[in-house]
């Protein structure tokens, strides 16, 4: 698999991550109390999808062969969905930095509630013409379901992973709470994986890989919430949900290597 090749998958993985966190980020904040407590890790959040989004930005720019070439592509914005898709990702990049200081500064004002708002709405609509990228005429290969619910699964399965690793030693009942979604969401993946994906893409290796270790992905996700709430020891969560990430890592894998059978 080329650099390119590799540049394209880590660029939707990476903003579809770091869209997921800030919603995560969102809800936490409706339901927990804005402590300086969670305002610290709250801003960590923030912090790490701030990186995660930065680094899709520049990987959009190298999948692009030439980096300045983002620029001419931004003159085909009444035209162009990926021209659109970049001008989204450079207005949610600066909205998230700002985000990210008004929640170290204030959390609850209104200047953070709008930044919040705003930086949600760029985000949705960011995974939103990352989407239309996938779902023209011209790429009949993803114009399918399977490519929106993949992307949007992704986000809220990578999302509070990650928000996961950074928080479950401060709060572990909401760690506990966002296993379960990630759970939800991994299966939701796997129907989506059974459904269309096999559909569309036939079975072939990455297939059949996918198969089998989303269910074990689930399994070792399920072990780890029980042993939790038996309040046993327990590995970290971060060990079964490597295999989760590695399980998306797989399935995006499938839907390119399908799309652009060169790479």
């Amino acid at each position: 698999m080329g650099n390119i090749s590799l540049s394209l998958i880590l660029f939707t993985l990476f903003i579809q991550a770091s869209v997921g966190m800030v919603a995560i980020n969102w809800l936490s904040l409706l339901f927990i109390p804005a402590t300086l407590q969670h305002r610290s890790v709250s801003g960590k959040i923030i912090l790490v999808s701030l990186c995660f989004a930065l680094s899709g930005l520049a990987l959009s720019f190298l999948h692009l062969g030439y980096p300045l070439n983002a620029l001419y592509a931004l003159n085909n914005i009444g035209s162009s969905p990926m021209s659109r898709e970049i001008l989204a990702a450079i207005i949610y990049i600066p909205l998230l930095f700002v985000y990210y200081l008004t929640t170290l500064r204030s959390v609850g004002s209104f200047v953070h509630r709008i930044t919040e708002a705003l930086v949600m709405i760029s985000g949705s609509i960011l995974i939103l013409f990352m989407i239309k990228v996938y779902m023209l005429p011209s790429m009949p290969h993803t114009s399918t379901p399977y490519t929106p619910v993949a992307f949007i699964a992704t986000s809220f399965i990578l999302g509070p992973s990650l928000v996961f690793c950074i928080i479950d030693r401060q709060n572990r009942d909401l760690g506990s709470r966002l296993l379960i979604g990630i759970v939800v969401f991994t299966f939701f993946s796997y129907i989506n994986l059974l459904v269309f994906g096999i559909k569309d893409y036939g079975i072939g290796k990455i297939n059949v890989a996918l198969v089998i270790l989303y269910p074990l992905a689930m399994i070792a996700v399920l072990i780890s919430i029980y042993r939790r709430f038996r309040n046993n020891f327990t590995p970290p969560g971060v060990i079964s949900l490597g295999l989760v990430f590695f399980c998306e890592f797989l399935n995006r894998y499938l839907l390119f290597t399908n799309t652009y059978p060169s790479l």
